[in-house]
């Protein structure tokens, strides 16, 4: 994430040519469909009188209280074991000879930067757990797994490549999702009818995790010793709430709620359904729109 902020700089180089780009079009643009982070695309857009509309990959819900946060300062005054409470803006799963149906993914995204410790903590607590689990992880991250894959080779299998998430997530064996919460993980999980165990390392995870957990119950979170958002997760910590999503009364009702939620999300994607609708008002509008 340190060089984030570079990155984000640096794409304003791509103006020029993306201008470029537009202009040599053999059809003009109806409009621009651009990342949130892209700001400098609004100005080529108005350069040829086209509507720009940026995507953003975080949540409706972090978005806004990222927003009021920011005006309305809520407990600017309070002390927190935290500097700060929010980031600034800015394979196949059959089992060999194991006669199971219920496995745990897990998988931290790309960005996030775990310590050693942590990634040993969360660990120790998948094999305390005694749950059938597969770890999709970075190469740099298995140096601190050293001897449990062969601890856990009989339940567990831990990849160190690539994976379709969206195909092991509908998989039939797969009943929850460790995760960090981003935004795409859990409309992922929320459409494959998945819950949660959250996890969140940085920036909105945080705020995406609360609704996870607190707003809309299709998931339980994985809390830290100290309370705080950026606090240290034990083992103990980890293994107690696998053991709830799979075997509690929490667990249970969180199963539900996903359930119940996904059929809402097969509807709102189906022809007739909201978010169906909604794109073809987004269509018509850009197509009726002129700077």
């Amino acid at each position: 994430m340190s060089y984030f902020g570079p990155f984000i700089t640096a794409t304003k180089l791509m103006q020029p040519l993306f201008e470029q780009a537009l202009s040599a079009l053999q059809h003009p643009p109806t409009c621009v469909i651009s990342d949130a982070f892209l700001g400098w695309t609004q100005e080529s857009a108005e350069k040829i009188g086209i509507p720009r509309y940026f995507f953003s990959g975080m949540s409706v819900f972090a978005m806004t209280l990222c927003q009021l946060i920011g005006i309305e300062r809520p407990h600017a005054e309070t002390i927190s074991p935290d500097e700060n409470d929010f980031e600034p803006h800015f394979g196949d799963l059959e089992p060999k000879g194991l006669a199971v149906d219920f496995w745990i993914e897990l998988a931290f995204g790309t960005q996030a930067d775990i310590s050693a410790e942590q990634i040993q903590e969360i660990a120790k607590g998948l094999e305390l757990s005694n749950t059938c689990f597969l770890w999709v992880t970075r190469q740099n991250v298995l140096e601190h797994l050293q001897g449990l894959e062969n601890r856990v080779k009989n339940r567990a299998f831990i990849v160190k490549e690539w994976v379709d998430q969206n195909q092991v997530l509908n998989h039939k064996s797969i009943k929850g999702f460790l995760s960090h919460c981003g935004w795409n993980s859990i409309l992922e999980c929320i459409c494959a009818k998945v819950p949660i165990l959250a996890l969140p390392f940085m920036a909105v995870q945080h705020l995406n995790a609360r609704m996870v957990t607190e707003e809309i119950g299709v998931g339980l979170r994985i809390m830290p010793r100290n309370g705080s958002v950026r606090g240290f997760v034990e083992a103990e910590a980890v293994e107690k709430m696998v053991r709830e999503l799979t075997e509690g009364e929490k667990g249970e009702m969180v199963r539900k709620k996903v359930k119940d939620l996904g059929v809402n999300a097969e509807e709102a994607m189906n022809e007739g359904g909201s978010s169906w609708s909604t794109l073809g008002l987004l269509i018509d509008d850009a197509c009726a729109r002129k700077l």
